[in-house]
């Protein structure tokens, strides 16, 4: 065996010299596979790295995207809900606005049989505005940091005052004064003694001309509607800007980063 070795170096030996190949050349000839792969490897082995660093921030910047996308979402889902209640409540405003300064006129009509213009609709309208205040209410008490205490006295004043005109309303009108106050003073500009046709056609007559509606009007304004009108004009001041508006804007304004 050691025999059948020594001859193949012999040969190999003889075979180099034959050819002239430099030994130094040879010997790098052997080595140069391995030294490749070598550098393969490690070159691989950096791209992986790399690849894998990248693939983790990669994954960090979308999280923090998401975490910034969910965020967002809930404070625009909390925008919306703050609108909703700042929304309820300016419905409120706008009823009352109908009956601002001329509650006389509105009660008139208790005369006059229009669903569109009587003042049952008046009422049912502020018992509706009341009913979407009160649940705005409830709901601003879970939105709305407890901290913030002058937001919720401010919605918690006008809901209750709200209820307190309403049911001063109620009373004008179930307990049959706006109907006498209407009935007499369309009996002071001539009307028919009783509720027969011959009344109605004539109160029609009335609500058709501007003259004599103007004339009833005036005499249906008495010192109960005088009082309910600066009730409603002092209960809408509680709408003015420095008084409500003020303390949405810092949760409905939409901020510039945003």
């Amino acid at each position: 065996m050691i025999e059948d070795i020594c001859l193949e170096i012999e040969k190999l030996n003889a075979t180099m010299s034959k050819n002239n190949i430099p030994f130094w050349l040879s010997v790098i000839g052997i080595f140069m596979p391995m030294i490749l792969t070598v550098l393969v490897a490690w070159q691989s082995y950096r791209q992986d790295k790399k690849t894998n660093e990248l693939q983790k921030q990669i994954e960090r910047d979308s999280e923090k995207l998401q975490r910034e996308l969910d965020i967002r979402a809930e404070k625009v889902q909390m925008r919306g809900e703050i609108l909703k209640i700042y929304d309820a409540y300016c419905m409120a405003q706008s009823v009352y606005g109908r009956g601002k300064e001329r509650i006389h006129i509105l009660f008139s009509y208790v005369l006059y049989n229009n669903n569109m213009t009587d003042p049952y609709a008046f009422v049912s309208s502020l018992n509706n505005a009341n009913s979407e205040m009160c649940n705005s209410l409830n709901r601003a008490k879970l939105i709305f940091p407890v901290t913030d205490k002058k937001i919720r006295s401010v919605l918690e004043t006008i809901y209750t005052k709200s209820c307190e005109l309403t049911k001063q309303f109620e009373q004008y009108l179930f307990s049959g004064e706006a109907y006498k106050t209407a009935y007499d003073a369309s009996r002071a500009l001539g009307a028919p003694a009783n509720n027969q046709p011959e009344f109605m056609i004539y109160i029609n007559n009335v609500f058709y001309s501007k003259e004599t509606s103007d004339r009833l009007w005036k005499h249906c304004q008495t010192e109960k509607t005088k009082e309910m009108d600066k009730d409603i004009v002092e209960f809408l001041k509680l709408f003015e800007y420095g008084a409500f508006d003020v303390y949405f804007e810092p949760y409905l304004q939409m901020k510039e980063q945003e």
